[in-house]
């Protein structure tokens, strides 16, 4: 694989297979660069909140002075603007929060920053899924399917399976990862709305 600019609508950049990826083949392996336990003990949610963004602001500080270079690759990471501060600059806890994937196992109390699993895109129909080993420390991602060399590689962002309808997995995302769906399934939802008919979920390749 390799780092290009996305084929999507939406932009940015995105993951591309650089040869042919067989069904259930390892893409790739990787350590977060931050990891952080994702609950604190509070009086309230507010108290929670505040807890957190702290402990997320000390692991960015311990990556800043150890590992500058990793500190510079974590501060380039997309964030969402609600998370941004009051002069419209990228936080530490915003790049948390917006491309923290969470621990599994004995580790679900966690979560992790992955910086090359970050930059790859969402697709309701993705061909990759990522999963954690705790034995080893590190996000194991695996083709879903076929990938042909020149695909882009694509993982679930919300994790829900092909019963979600369209505008549930739309609000879902535009809700947590602040973006409308373009993707090929979406899409071709929108031009069955376009045609007038009306999607009924069958199975997979049916929409609603």
């Amino acid at each position: 694989w390799k780092l290009v600019d996305s084929s999507q609508i939406n932009g940015g950049k995105g993951l591309k297979a650089t040869a042919d990826i067989a069904k259930g083949a390892e893409i790739l392996r990787e350590r977060p660069l931050i990891r952080c336990p994702n609950g604190h003990p509070a009086t309230c949610e507010e108290e929670a909140i505040e807890f957190h963004k702290a402990c997320v602001e000390r692991k960015f500080e311990e990556i800043r002075r150890s590992r500058p270079n990793c500190f510079d690759i974590l501060m380039n990471l997309f964030s969402l603007e609600k998370f941004h501060d009051p002069d419209g600059n990228a936080t530490a806890y915003g790049i948390y929060q917006t491309n923290s994937v969470q621990l599994t196992g004995r580790d679900a109390a966690d979560g992790g920053v992955f910086p090359t699993m970050c930059r790859m895109n969402h697709s309701c129909r993705n061909n990759t899924q990522h999963s954690w080993n705790e034995d080893v420390g590190k996000l194991v991602i695996v083709a879903t399917r076929d990938i042909q060399e020149g695909e882009e590689l694509y993982g679930n962002y919300g994790g829900f399976d092909k019963w979600w309808s369209t505008n549930d997995r739309r609000d879902f995302l535009m809700s947590n990862f602040g973006f409308h769906c373009l993707c090929e399934r979406c899409q071709q939802f929108d031009v069955k709305r376009d045609d007038g008919a009306v999607p009924i979920i069958i199975g997979e390749n049916s929409e609603s």
